[in-house]
């Protein structure tokens, strides 16, 4: 209710930022140094932003970028938004030539076999970091990691490694949008089409630079069979039990809004199986069977991932 007004169910949920229990590195915006803590977005809308926020990184100095199936990224976006107040400019200067630094050490290990790749990797990222988010933007076939809404971490007081953490931007995800978010064959390390279905060759660089390194296969495989059971349990039980204990709330939140299956509402965003749904119960059963068949498909193509 607003103002005594109904106004339907919402989902809250905690921001992105650098704060006690949540994302909980040394903030930038409280000291001069630059060897402080950064929180950044990968971010193509990173030129609204204040330009003493943003960076751009160069990802093709030194070659082409190829996804998992050899496929050059023509698409990329190379903007980043420092999410945290900066305390001066000298910041951001320092993290924007930081993190080319990382993206050019690891670029130049991956494409030289004379290099060990995971050990020039370790030394500037969290590798388990990046593992588990290859896996969550493959289970969620997450369309906006080509774009916006991705997020990392460096502190300086603390292991100075770049983390990939507070993930975020899930109303594109399982199943939900009209493109590139089936339930079948890997997602997040490969060449798609953009966002909005508009164009192809569009790519999350940090998800591609490892996606064929055997030892990052490797990793992906071990987390994946670790979690992969829970993972999906944990959230088919969260439907039910929701579907459950607000079914009345939700019959209500129709009642005011009308905006089930009404895919004019969203830019015909939605998929045909999510815009056909008339009901919460009728969308719970939709998001159920796509994970199920998710799990499925994910389990077929993690297990031959180093055979492709």
């Amino acid at each position: 209710y607003a103002n005594k007004e109904y106004m339907g169910v919402y989902l809250l949920a905690e921001k992105q930022e650098v704060k006690k229990n949540r994302v909980e590195i040394n903030n930038a915006e409280d000291n001069s140094s630059t060897e402080t803590g950064y929180l950044i977005e990968f971010d193509s809308y990173f030129y609204t932003e204040d330009p003493n926020q943003v960076f751009t990184l160069n990802y093709t100095k030194n070659g082409k970028v190829v996804d998992r199936n050899g496929k050059i990224v023509t698409s990329m976006n190379n903007g980043y938004t420092i999410k945290n107040d900066l305390n001066n400019v000298a910041q951001r200067n320092f993290i924007k030539n930081h993190m080319q630094k990382i993206w050019d050490s690891c670029y130049k290990a991956v494409n030289d076999e004379s290099i060990d790749s995971k050990s020039v990797a370790s030394q500037y990222i969290d590798l388990q970091s990046l593992v588990d988010t290859y896996i969550l933007s493959e289970i969620a076939c997450d369309p906006d990691i080509y774009l916006t809404s991705f997020y990392m971490t460096i502190d300086f007081t603390g292991n100075k490694l770049l983390t990939f953490q507070a993930p975020w931007d899930f109303d594109s995800t399982m199943g939900n949008k009209a493109h590139d978010a089936n339930s079948q064959g890997l997602f997040a390390g490969v060449v798609r089409k953009d966002v909005n279905n508009e164009f192809d060759g569009t790519g999350n660089p940090w998800l591609m630079l490892f996606v064929n390194e055997p030892w990052f296969q490797k990793m992906v495989k071990a987390k994946w069979d670790s979690v992969k059971d829970k993972a999906f349990n944990i959230a088919i039980e969260q439907i039910d039990y929701f579907s459950a204990k607000y079914t009345t709330n939700f019959t209500h939140n129709y009642e005011k809004w009308k905006n089930i299956g009404k895919n004019d509402k969203v830019g015909f965003e939605l998929r045909p199986e999510a815009a056909a749904c008339k009901t919460q119960a009728e969308s719970a059963k939709h998001l159920k069977k796509w994970l199920q068949d998710r799990k499925v498909s994910l389990e077929k193509g993690i297990k031959n991932l180093q055979q492709n």
